[in-house]
């Protein structure tokens, strides 16, 4: 096999890099890793590798180095709280991951034949190699691969192993299957209970389920809209997201408005989906629309409650808008788990590999995984 590296996309013909990606690796796709790279979030390096196998792509993968709190991934505890009191920095660390620095439940190595063992071996072993010699330059105490489903989890550890990686579980996403579902009998498929605290959010907008619908703007009432990303103000949405980061139990890494500026230009399937009271936006999520699939990214949110329930009711309007759609699954993502529950998502269990690349916090990690990364 031939490897190749480099720190720029601008160095990478995209429409090679994209052709083979399936829908779930949307977030591996050139326009969102080009709006990394422009942003650069927490003053992030990337680096591109991809692997030919007679002049054919077969692998490529994103290598992230940037700071980052590990209270993303680790669960407080007894024994995290008594290390955090004694130790208040030690969860903040410059990291080096198979990954990028958004947290979204997805992955950015892609294998074109995921059962081959030998490029399998081969790509994992050049990855590895390169994040060492960049961890080993910089001083960098830890290495990571994230975030994989069990399966491709139990194809990827051996490997990893064999390079001291160990397995832990990283945070749940919620994902909706709706692929034979028409609203009717998806309707149908949610509890009483289900159906009833959905009514009771609706109610406050004077909706019901059965009517929920993209209106036309009226002083009098509430309403949604769907807008593609052009039309939408980024610095808007990036001035609420900030309130939504502020109050976040769990502290995803904090987006700048350079990421947001590039993203509405950069990404064609980006979708708006707002909760508007004349004229004036109460929330919005910033979503993927596929052929197949959404994917749910990021809330802008002034008001932690508001009296239109407006987290929830837009959740229900995006559900019944993906059904309508006859999209096959609707991705969620890793925060507000029960909310995302009442809606009839299911949580998924996701996995990375972690590793200390010195002698005291291998030891650590390799004793201590279960402790720090505990089943969410």
């Amino acid at each position: 096999m031939q490897f190749e590296w480099t720190h720029s996309l601008q160095n990478i013909d995209t429409i090679e890099w994209d052709k083979d990606l399936g829908e779930e690796y949307i977030l591996h796709q050139s326009n969102f890793l080009k709006v990394l790279e422009q942003s650069k979030i927490n003053k992030s390096q990337l680096y591109f590798f991809r692997a030919y196998e007679n002049k054919q792509l077969a692998c490529s993968a994103v290598v992230s180095v940037f700071e980052m709190d590990l209270d993303l991934f680790i669960q407080e505890n007894l024994f995290v709280k008594i290390v955090k009191k004694l130790f208040p920095n030690l969860f903040k660390i410059k990291l080096i991951f198979c990954g990028t620095p958004v947290s979204a439940g997805h992955q950015n190595i892609w294998i074109k034949d995921i059962n081959n063992e030998r490029h399998l071996d081969l790509c994992l072993a050049e990855i590895n190699q390169k994040m060492h010699a960049i961890a080993k330059q910089e001083k960098i105490k830890f290495s990571a691969f994230k975030e994989f489903d069990p399966l491709q989890s139990d194809i990827f550890e051996p490997f990893l192993q064999k390079y001291g990686y160990v397995r832990c579980w990283s945070l749940p996403t919620v994902n909706l299957h709706i692929k034979d579902f028409d609203t009717e009998n998806y309707w149908k498929s949610l509890s009483n209970q289900q159906r009833r605290q959905i009514n009771r959010s609706l109610k406050k907008i004077d909706f019901t389920f059965q009517d929920l619908a993209f209106h036309t703007p009226s002083k009098q009432k509430v309403y949604f809209t769907l807008q593609s990303l052009p039309e939408s103000s980024s610095v808007e949405f990036y001035e609420k997201y900030i309130f939504v980061m502020q109050r976040a139990k769990v502290k995803f890494e904090t987006l700048n408005q350079a990421f947001f500026d590039e993203f509405f230009q950069r990404v064609p399937e980006g979708k708006l989906l707002s909760l508007e009271k004349d004229g004036q936006i109460i929330a919005s999520f910033l979503l993927i629309e596929q052929e197949k699939s959404i994917t749910f990214l990021f809330v802008s949110k002034k008001d932690y409650q508001d009296k239109y329930d407006s987290y929830f009711n837009l959740l229900t309007m995006l559900v019944k808008y993906a059904v309508e759609r006859k999209k096959q699954i609707l991705q969620l993502g890793q925060t507000t788990y029960y909310t995302k529950i009442r809606v009839g998502g299911k949580v998924s269990n996701l996995f990375l590999f972690f590793k200390g690349n010195y002698g005291i916090w291998r030891f650590l990690i390799n004793k201590y995984s279960h402790i720090l990364f505990p089943k969410y």
